[in-house]
Formats: C-alpha cells, sequence, structure tokens
C-alpha cells in the first residue's frame, strides 16, 4: 500500500511539473 500510494505522489509530482512547464511555455508565445 504505501509502495503505490509512493507511486501515486511520484506521478502526481510528474504531472505537477509537466503542467507547469506547459503553462511556462504557454505564456513565452
Amino acid at each position: 500500500f504505501t509502495r503505490r500510494l509512493n507511486l501515486n505522489k511520484r506521478l502526481s509530482s510528474m504531472m505537477y511539473t509537466h503542467f507547469i512547464f506547459m503553462c511556462d511555455t504557454c505564456f513565452q508565445i
């Protein structure tokens, strides 16, 4: 369970950074 939660946490973190990156590129253009 902890392992699964950790994986989920990592995935959400990745999605968050990806979202920020996309927003950054959007604002730059």
